[in-house]
Formats: C-alpha cells, sequence, structure tokens
C-alpha cells in the first residue's frame, strides 16, 4: 500500500484566539492559510513566502517559530491533496473575498515533479545572465552598520566559525595582480602620501589611546609571546632581503612622486 506522502495544512493565527468553525473544521485560532504538501514543507519558512507579500507579512508580524500548523488530510495521492486544498480555501474563503486567508489564488496548482522544457529554461538563463545582486542605499547600508556595530558573538558561534575556516586557506592565496591593478594601487597610495592621508590601521594623528585600550593590547601581546608566537627568529639573509625590498620599494615611488605637483 502506498503511504500517505502528501498532506493538506492550515495555519493559524496565536494572536488571535477562539472558535472558528468552517463545515465540519473547527479551528481555536483564526486561519490565515491553507497549503498543500509534502515533506517538510510545512514549515513556515520566510524564503518560501516571498512571492505572496500578504503571507510573508503575516509571518513577521507573529514570528515563523509561533505559528500554529494544523494538519487535515493526509493522502498517497497528490491530485486528492490539490483537491482538498481547493475545497478548503473556498470553505474558510481568501481575504480579497471577505475571508481571513492570504492565499493568492484558488489552489490546486502542484508544481511537485514539474519539469520546466530546454525553451523556458534557456529564457530563464538569457534573463538572469549579467543579472547583478542588490545594491544597497546610503540609508540602508547605515542601518544596517548601526545594527551590527557593537555586536557580541557567542562562544558557541565563535566554535562555529573556527570549525568553518579550519584547514581552508585565504581565497587570494597565489593570486597576483596584474600589472595594471599593481599601476592603480601604486598611484592611489601615491595620492594619499601626497594628501597626507593617515592609513586606516594608523590610527588619528594626536590620538591616545585610553589606558583601558593599552591595557588590552598588552595582555594581548603578553599572550602571544607567552604562547611563543611571538618570538619568532628572522635569519640574517630574510632581514636583507627584506631590507633590499624596501628600500627599491621606496626608491621607486620617490622617483615616481617626484614628477608629481598635483593630483
Amino acid at each position: 500500500m502506498t503511504s500517505p506522502n502528501f498532506y493538506v495544512y492550515v495555519y493559524l493565527d496565536p494572536r488571535k484566539p477562539g472558535q472558528y468553525n468552517y463545515g465540519e473544521f473547527i479551528f481555536t485560532c483564526e486561519p490565515f492559510y491553507v497549503g498543500k504538501g509534502t515533506g517538510m514543507r510545512y514549515e513556515p519558512r520566510l524564503r518560501h513566502s516571498r512571492q505572496n507579500l500578504y503571507l510573508l507579512n503575516k509571518l513577521l508580524k507573529i514570528e515563523s517559530k509561533n505559528v500554529i500548523v494544523c494538519f487535515l488530510t493526509w493522502t498517497p495521492f497528490e491530485k486528492e491533496a490539490l483537491q482538498k486544498e481547493t475545497e478548503l480555501i473556498a470553505l474558510i474563503g481568501r481575504s480579497d473575498c471577505g475571508g481571513p486567508l492570504v492565499n493568492m489564488t484558488a489552489g490546486g496548482e502542484g508544481v511537485t515533479g514539474l519539469h520546466l522544457s530546454l525553451e523556458v529554461r534557456q529564457r530563464i538563463s538569457a534573463s538572469l545572465t549579467g543579472r547583478k545582486g542588490c545594491t544597497h542605499t546610503v540609508e540602508s547600508k547605515r542601518k544596517i552598520s548601526i545594527k551590527n556595530s557593537g555586536r557580541i558573538f557567542t562562544e558557541a558561534h565563535k566554535q562555529k566559525l573556527r570549525k568553518r575556516k579550519v584547514g581552508k586557506s585565504s581565497s587570494n592565496k597565489g593570486k597576483q595582480h596584474s600589472i595594471e591593478t599593481r599601476q592603480k594601487l601604486r598611484e592611489a597610495w601615491i595620492k594619499r602620501k601626497l594628501r597626507g592621508d593617515v592609513p586606516w590601521n594608523k590610527g588619528i594623528p594626536g590620538q591616545k589611546q585610553s589606558l583601558e585600550t593599552r591595557q588590552k593590547r598588552s595582555e594581548s601581546l603578553k599572550k602571544v609571546y607567552s604562547e611563543g608566537r611571538g618570538n619568532r627568529i628572522v635569519s640574517q639573509e630574510t632581514r636583507e632581503k627584506i631590507r633590499n625590498t624596501l628600500l627599491k620599494r621606496f626608491t621607486k615611488v620617490k622617483e615616481e612622486s617626484c614628477g608629481i605637483s598635483e593630483l
């Protein structure tokens, strides 16, 4: 015998308790969505609701975790589940017909096992090719910055981030900038030097660090040296290489900047 893989479910709004009678069905809270699913489809997830803004708005107001899910029927046949979904939507009523449901259609539009034709797939591919992601406005970026500033991660979260990074090398490892990119970086660096800009990691001129900050840095350095990470010995050969590299770099920059009067 075939197992009942398909079901029809209803979302109930816990903010509106009471007795809601619809034919043979009695709900203890107001129903606001009827759906057909299989597997874990019944879970109220925001990403599943982006095409239905009314449902998305409801889930955001209630909070997805608080939504009450009520299963009404189970069946091994998808057509039977779709038919039951259509009947329930008609029985309870959509909001545009005076009912409480935020369903956008009358139901019965199953897409399980749907296979798109090659022509349709090519049209979708062409519409998405070259499409860039969402660009935040300045105001949106400011709000995101304020929200994330001062954010403190839990120790469990830190451990998850560490495990994700273990064994993975930097995305830039082994990559080399093109001559054109290096030239642009060099020109930008010269401009900043001539303007007297302070590098982002060098602080503000004349600014003094607080006693608390200095103590934190001191403790951090003590820990580094106690673990042996700060006792690295650089050979004479390596020091000579570093010295020669820096001399060449600054000599070249000085020669290039001599002929620049205004940038």
